[in-house]
């Protein structure tokens, strides 16, 4: 039995699945008129590969959105089944979706079919009441193109997306040129479901790609490009995605689009390659941009109302162009810190190996996968490793200041800016004598001061 037959066959539903369909089909039935309910889409084409997915996207023929999730509340809340409702009357009335939350935690979306018209200038369509087919047309791909009838428990395959799924194929529903034209974000989605289903692409994508540079520009934004670009990065091989960019003519404008940075193709690949060979998973992104940017970080700082401070050029392509979050955006930032403070390390002392880790943060062990001179990289990981687990350096960034502010204040007589070379002479002393006390530390500065 294939996984077309398990689907149909109800097999391969897990038993929150099935419910959702008793559900539904339930709720198709308690109208006065033929409802047909399906899920499409995402959660179709995983199923079909054998993958688990929570993107439930429920198309309604007959009803809308909202009347349909009336409908589910309705009976849920006769069932006293827990449930949350979020409905978008703001559209089209005819067209009206909504969102219910079941399950504790999972969120179905419910629309109905429709078809699509786009505008010259425009990406985002107009949207109409459609049929089946006119609803799997407008989407991206035929792998998308897939529909689970709930009312006859079949896959319905209106553009062989079924038969493109199993000989790994990218295939355009339309042709090719005309529907990247009409929205060129798909583009990026083409680059991104090649490279995470290990697709090729149908003969005709790679022309159409890169024919539609300008309407790419002109069409979309760094938001709407970054929603597709994360995701790709975080994928089971974002090195394919970075070549595919790279060889379609996307990866300047997709990372680089105001071209305010030298980026070269070779030395990303080479050193993304690199980054991700050391499996440091729960910062896969934070270390491809790393990679990505790395010789350009540092080179130009600017005045950054988000982050309050002057920021690196870098920092502040990661924030606004490619729309990261702070955390990941600081994390990119902090592990090229730390791998050019690790860099610099030429003695195995206290203070160097302390200094250097202390300004790489806690992140500085991984920090080291961006590091790219062999020698060095061999140097920090093995020698510094070895010396700053003997002499207890390994979480020199922990390391508080013996004395406060205030404190050194009185003692030397200056504010602000003036302490700075004393608070480093005080921490190097501390670096040097991690058991040392407060008194001990006086010592040191009465003794210094002579």
């Amino acid at each position: 039995m294939d996984s077309l037959q398990r689907l149909e066959s109800g097999e391969s539903l897990l038993p929150q699945e099935k419910t959702l369909c008793e559900y539904l089909e339930y709720v198709c039935n308690s109208f006065d008129h033929p409802v047909v309910a399906r899920l499409a889409g995402g959660w179709v084409r995983d199923k079909l590969i054998d993958k688990e997915s929570k993107d439930y996207d429920v198309t309604l023929e007959g009803c809308t959105g909202v009347e349909f999730a009336n409908n589910l509340c309705t009976y849920l809340e006769s069932k006293s089944i827990e449930h949350r409702v979020i409905r978008n009357p703001d559209q089209s009335k005819h067209l009206s979706s909504a969102k219910v939350c079941l399950f504790g935690e999972v969120w179905i979306d419910f629309s109905s079919l429709r078809s699509e018209k786009y505008k010259e200038d425009s990406r985002i369509p107009i949207v109409e009441e459609g049929t089946p087919l006119q609803d799997a047309e407008r989407r991206d791909f035929t792998i998308n193109t897939l529909y689970y009838n709930i009312c006859t428990k079949k896959v319905e395959d209106f553009f062989n997306g079924y038969q493109d799924l199993q000989n790994k194929i990218l295939r355009t529903p339309k042709d090719s040129l005309v529907s990247f034209q009409e929205d060129p974000l798909r583009i990026l989605r083409a680059l991104r479901f090649a490279s995470r289903f290990n697709l090729t692409y149908e003969e005709s994508i790679p022309n159409a790609i890169e024919q539609c540079r300008d309407v790419y520009l002109h069409k979309v934004t760094p938001e709407r490009a970054a929603a597709e670009i994360s995701p790709a990065l975080l994928g089971p091989d974002p090195i394919r995605y970075i070549k595919d960019s790279m060889k379609f003519g996307f990866f300047q404008i997709m990372f680089n689009r105001s071209k305010e940075l030298e980026l070269d193709n070779d030395v990303v690949i080479k050193r993304v390659t690199f980054a991700l060979s050391h499996l440091h998973k729960e910062y896969q992104l934070q270390l491809i941009l790393g990679a990505i940017y790395f010789d350009e970080f540092g080179k130009g700082m600017l005045q950054s109302k988000k982050y309050g401070r002057k920021c690196d050029q870098v920092e502040k392509i990661i924030s606004r162009v490619l729309r990261m979050t702070v955390q990941i955006c600081d994390g990119a930032r902090q592990l090229m810190n730390g791998a050019d403070q690790l860099s610099k390390i030429k003695n195995l002392n206290n203070i160097e190996v302390g200094r250097a880790i202390r300004q790489s943060g806690e992140l500085w062990r991984i920090s080291t996968s961006l590091i790219f001179d062999e020698d060095t990289y061999n140097f920090v990981v093995n020698d510094v490793t070895q010396y700053a687990n003997e002499h207890n350096l390994s979480n020199a960034y922990e390391i508080k200041p013996l004395l406060n502010g205030n404190e050194l204040s009185k003692i030397y007589g200056v504010k602000g800016a003036d302490l700075k070379p004393f608070q480093e002479s005080m921490i190097d002393w501390q670096l040097e004598h991690p058991q040392g006390t407060k008194e001990d530390c006086l010592q040191f500065i009465e003794s210094s001061k002579k």
